[in-house]
């Protein structure tokens, strides 16, 4: 699917609500950063 618009958070928001998998996306950069927080957030409970 392709979308004419920067701002996709609301778009997988939608997608997750539906229990669909998004597997890749690109251009995103606050679900990229979103992404990326809970991550580190997850490997420093891991880490503790």
């Amino acid at each position: 699917m392709k979308v004419n618009t920067i701002n996709i958070a609301t778009i997988m928001a939608s997608f997750e609500r539906f229990d669909y998998k998004v597997l890749n996306f690109y251009n995103s950069p606050e679900v990229e950063d979103e992404i990326r927080n809970k991550f580190e957030a997850f490997m420093r409970y891991l880490e503790s």
